[in-house]
Parts: C-alpha cells; sequence; structure tokens
C-alpha cells in the first residue's frame, strides 16, 4: 500500500461519529504500526488536511479538508437548490429530510435536515447504506438505465442489518413501477417504525442527487402522506425544470 493510499484511508476513517482521528486507531484500521501511523498523520497535519484537536487528543479535518469541501458544495448547483428545496419541506411536515448520492451500489447521506417533531431514528450525514435498502438510494437507482443496473446488481441482494433479502429481478420490478410514478417508498422490514419517500434529480451533465422524506409512522396519517408525497414530487419537478433534468421537464421541452 502506497503512502498516499495510506493517507487517503485514514482521512476516510473520518465521520460525523468519528471527528478525531488518534494513532491507535489510524494503526488498527489500516494494519500497520503505531509509529508509521503517527508519521502519517504528522504528515497529514504539515500539508494541512488535519490538525491536532485540543490538548493534543488526535488529529481533527484541517483547512484543507474544508477548503476542499467548501470547493465541492459551492459547485453543485443541484444539491443547494434540492436542500433549499428540502428545508422548507421539512418545515411543513413531521419529517427529516435527506440528501444522497450514489457511489456504487451505495449511497452516501450528504445532508441532513432535522425535523421539528421528534424522530427517533435519525441517519447522520457521511453514513453509506446498499441503496436496495433505502427509499432515497432506490429514487437514484431509478435513474440508471438497465444495461447500468445490471451491470450493478447481483443477481441476491441481503443486507441483514435491516433484515432485507431480494433479488434482482424483485428489484428491477419496484424500480420499474417507481420510475412511472416518479417516487419511491421505503419498505421497512426491520419493523422501525418508520416510513420514507424519495425521488431523484439531476443535471444532464451533472451529479444526480436523491432527496427524501422520512417519517415515524406514528406522526403520519393517510392524509398527510398524501401530501407529503404530493409536495416532494412538486419539489422534484420545481428543481428539475430549473436544472433541465429530462425525466422532469414536460414532454414538448425535452
Amino acid at each position: 500500500m502506497s503512502s498516499l493510499e495510506k493517507g487517503l484511508r485514514a482521512l476516510a476513517l473520518m465521520s460525523p461519529d468519528r471527528p478525531r482521528l488518534r494513532v491507535s486507531e489510524v494503526a488498527e484500521a489500516l494494519s500497520i504500526p503505531k509509529s508509521s501511523a503517527s508519521r502519517l498523520l504528522s504528515t497529514l497535519d504539515r500539508h494541512g488536511f488535519l490538525e491536532r484537536g485540543a490538548r493534543h487528543a488526535g488529529f481533527e479535518a484541517g483547512f484543507e479538508l474544508q477548503r476542499l469541501g467548501r470547493m465541492y458544495r459551492a459547485g453543485d448547483a443541484v444539491t443547494e437548490m434540492a436542500d433549499d428545496a428540502l428545508r422548507d419541506l421539512v418545515a411543513r411536515h413531521p419529517a427529516t429530510g435527506y440528501l444522497a448520492y450514489l457511489d456504487g451500489l451505495e449511497t452516501i447521506i450528504v445532508r441532513v435536515r432535522e425535523s421539528p417533531v421528534p424522530v427517533r431514528y435519525v441517519v447522520s450525514e457521511g453514513t453509506r447504506l446498499p441503496a436496495f435498502v433505502t427509499a432515497i438510494g432506490k429514487a437514484l437507482l431509478t435513474r440508471l438505465d438497465s444495461q447500468q443496473l445490471l451491470a450493478l446488481l447481483p443477481e441476491r441482494l441481503v443486507h441483514r442489518p435491516l433484515s432485507v433479502s431480494t433479488t434482482r429481478a424483485a428489484l428491477l420490478r419496484e424500480l420499474a413501477e417507481a420510475r412511472e410514478r416518479g417516487w419511491t417508498e421505503l419498505v421497512d422490514n426491520a419493523d422501525r417504525g418508520i416510513g420514507a419517500a424519495a425521488v431523484a434529480v439531476g443535471a444532464p451533465q451533472g451529479r444526480t442527487i436523491g432527496i427524501a422524506l422520512s417519517w415515524m409512522r406514528r406522526d403520519m396519517t393517510r392524509p398527510r402522506h398524501r401530501r407529503a408525497v404530493a409536495e416532494l414530487l412538486s419539489a422534484a419537478r420545481t428543481v428539475g425544470r430549473r436544472v433541465r433534468d429530462p425525466y422532469w421537464l414536460p414532454p414538448e421541452e425535452r
């Protein structure tokens, strides 16, 4: 493993649940001696990608990571428009809002908008989950064509932590139905008492982003559910038309 790869793998260990890296943790995760892990983190510190935390208790994100993060977000107009729409939706419904990208067969949660109503189950930014277990992941999968899906999906799809076990054929049928109506819905096999609905929007030459609302089922009556889905679709249509996403444009404008 090259020094560059070790450094990238060390940085990838950081998350909202692990905002600080310690030498022992990096050494264990990368299977390298503690002395090597210490030199690696010190090098990242010298170049601004990490910085020593208060009282030298590990290393936190440095100014270079923050600068790159700002550049990444500033360069993605679709994400910012989706986030504005999500903020409005969360203010009107007893739901938490999420934005996510597709990375292979995983979704990465990149933005969370907390509900004003307490929600027991909230996923943090940076979380990765198999796309086939979440509404937002399935919404992103609907934007792939048949060849892409066949190349991406194994014949059996299993995620034991959320009690998901299905087949590629069954998922393809579910995605086709969702593609027709414009949105996907969570199947809560783990019986956590939650529900979710999601859509996906993307600029023709840009990244596609998933937009989801998640709620406790006890808080979402049928009329509320219908309103939430209708407003989620309306938000996707508005953002989609602004970025010229063919999926959301009327036929005469495609």
